[in-house]
Parts: C-alpha cells; sequence; structure tokens
C-alpha cells in the first residue's frame, strides 16, 4: 500500500504470491477489498486506487480484471522519489473503493 491519506488516497501497489504456491483462489479480489475495507475501517472519503496490473499472480490477476471491469479510473501522477514502487509507471489508476 502507499499512504496518500494527507490526499485522501491509498494505492494497492502490487499484491505479490510466488506463483509456485498451491493456492486455488476463488474471487480474490471482492474478498480482499471487503476484508480490507472492515479491517481499515475506511473512512468515506478515502479513495483507493489500483494500477491495472495487480499482481504477478495469475489467479489474482484475473480476479481484479474481472473486478475493474467499468470501474472508474482517476489519474493520480507519483513523484520521482516513488519510483521504486510498481505504480510509479501508472498515470492513471482504478478507483477500486
Amino acid at each position: 500500500m502507499l499512504d496518500f491519506s494527507d490526499r485522501n488516497v491509498m494505492i494497492i501497489d502490487r499484491i505479490q504470491i510466488k506463483n509456485d504456491v498451491g493456492l486455488l483462489l476463488f474471487n480474490f479480489f471482492p474478498m480482499f477489498m471487503k476484508q480490507f475495507s472492515e479491517y481499515m475501517k475506511v473512512k468515506e472519503d478515502l479513495t483507493i486506487l489500483a494500477p491495472s496490473a495487480i499482481s504477478n499472480f495469475r489467479a489474482i490477476q484475473n480476479s481484479f480484471d474481472q473486478y475493474a471491469k467499468g470501474l472508474p479510473r482517476m489519474k493520480f501522477p507519483l513523484v520521482s522519489s516513488e519510483k521504486m514502487f510498481e505504480s510509479y509507471r501508472q498515470k492513471i489508476f482504478y478507483v477500486v473503493g
């Protein structure tokens, strides 16, 4: 997560899981967002963004692709000091929460 709560934004940078892990993930991203929102007790005015490539694990990426269909997008450029994060290359993010 990248915390820009001073601007009412958080970015899910990446969800990384080794591809050789024997996991069967069904409906991962909707369940992740539900649990994340409940756990963090997300404020109503907090915008949660996600890049189009969110995971190296195919099942998670596929779940995200289905979840993101039709979601609005938002520009949120990152500055050069944040280039160590995968999301740095992304200029337009999905609004996932």
